[in-house]
């Protein structure tokens, strides 16, 4: 069964927390300054929000207007779990509005060559696991080292208990409908100033296989829609970060 790819970090980060001796929904990890604030004042105030120009039904507003403000909050290190309800839904509605209206630039069974050597940064998503459990100062990251290998990190702004980033070593494959497939090899941290520390309780999660389901992608912009663990559809937005 194709799960989404993003119970990787929630289940290291669990299995991490736990050796730790440490929880993290009473950790207390910070909100991004102001980060309510600066999104009530700022939604729809980009210059193609405030002309509000007719568009044909092709969603260039929605994917204008997306991109912007997701390059804003990417800027601010602000995530998806500090928007407000208001922000966060009129995000996931311009992304499903792409998906459903707008045709992908590059068809979806050529994604998989376009992404050896590039790295991309998960800016948005709705899933409830990263809404609910993924520590507020991390961020995830896709860096696809070529046509088989990639590594899927989970990087901290600020250094959770030591921990600077967690990075699985993956092999990949891509497939006719745009599913990137990935399986985990082998699993390492950079913790106490050391990096690619091997941690074995992780290796449990060797051989497990987690995918990417793109329903848009233009070489800079990527989004997927998939249904979650939970049963409900959700879509998550990735900028090209090389």
């Amino acid at each position: 069964m194709k799960t989404s790819f993003i119970r990787l970090p929630l289940a290291i980060f669990s299995m991490n927390m736990a050796a730790s001796g440490f929880l993290y929904a009473r950790s207390g990890f910070p909100m991004a300054p102001s980060s309510t604030r600066w999104f009530q004042q700022s939604l729809y105030l980009t210059s193609l929000a405030a002309r509000k120009e007719p568009y044909k039904d092709n969603c260039e507003f929605e994917l204008q207007e997306l991109r912007a403000q997701l390059n804003a909050i990417k800027a601010k290190g602000i995530g998806s779990k500090d928007l407000d309800p208001f922000t966060r839904a009129a995000f996931a509605n311009y992304a499903r509005q792409i998906v459903a209206k707008r045709p992908s630039p590059i068809a979806l069974s050529s994604v998989a060559a376009q992404l050896p050597g590039s790295s991309w940064r998960l800016v948005f998503s709705t899933e409830a696991a990263t809404l609910g459990a993924l520590p507020k100062d991390a961020t995830v990251y896709l860096h696809f080292v070529d046509e088989a290998n990639m590594d899927y990190s989970l990087r901290f702004s600020e250094k959770t208990f030591g921990l600077e980033a967690i990075t699985a070593h993956s092999k990949w494959t891509g497939d006719a409908r745009g599913v990137i497939t990935f399986v985990y090899d082998k699993i390492t941290t950079n913790v106490f100033g050391f990096k690619n520390v091997g941690v074995s309780f992780f290796g449990l999660l060797q051989g497990r296989s987690n995918c990417v389901q793109t329903a848009y992608f233009d070489g800079n912009f990527w989004i997927e829609e998939a249904v979650g663990p939970d049963g409900e559809k959700f879509v998550s937005v990735y900028l090209r970060d090389d």
